[in-house]
């Protein structure tokens, strides 16, 4: 293997390695109720360009407040996905999402997007009623370097509005 590549490798997974156990402590601390657990997982989707999704093979570190949400600890960005049932997703109030940058795609077709970033909450609705889906995941997006206070006022919202089913 090249060295130089093995460096890199290194250098980027130290940053990640250190975020995700940041936040695995702070959740321990803020969430103490809940189980917590974390590991490595390859096979995740990030925003490529206008509209589009990539595939990455190389694990990131995801934090897993149970019964909630996954907090995905990425090279550039920070996600938090939550799951949300068809019914409870038909009666959410989107607006609360607006300065959250967020997708909304299938559970049983992951590939199916609902709503893109950059498109609005109201072309959910049709494509939800059509669907066979009967639960979403939501994936809110942030920048790497989000704060301690951003990820719990996520986590308490997420906990208000009951998004995982």
């Amino acid at each position: 293997m090249n060295n130089n590549l093995r460096e890199a490798m290194n250098a980027a997974y130290v940053a990640l390695d250190k975020r995700g156990k940041d936040i695995l402590r702070l959740l321990k601390v803020s969430c103490s109720s809940r189980p917590l657990s974390c590991g490595y997982f390859a096979g995740h989707y990030w925003p490529v360009g206008k509209g589009g999704y990539q595939m990455d093979q190389f694990p990131i570190p995801v934090v897993t407040v149970e019964g909630l949400c996954d907090i995905e600890i990425d090279l550039e960005f920070t996600g938090i996905t939550a799951k949300l049932s068809k019914q409870a997703l038909m009666s959410l109030d989107h607006a609360m999402f607006n300065d959250i940058p967020y997708t909304v795609y299938g559970v049983m077709d992951f590939e199916k997007i609902f709503k893109g970033l950059g498109e609005t909450p109201e072309c959910l609705a049709e494509r939800i009623q059509t669907s066979d889906e009967t639960a979403f995941f939501y994936s809110f997006l942030f920048s790497a370097d989000m704060s301690q206070e951003q990820i719990l006022t996520m986590i308490k919202n997420l906990e208000q509005l009951k998004l995982y089913c």
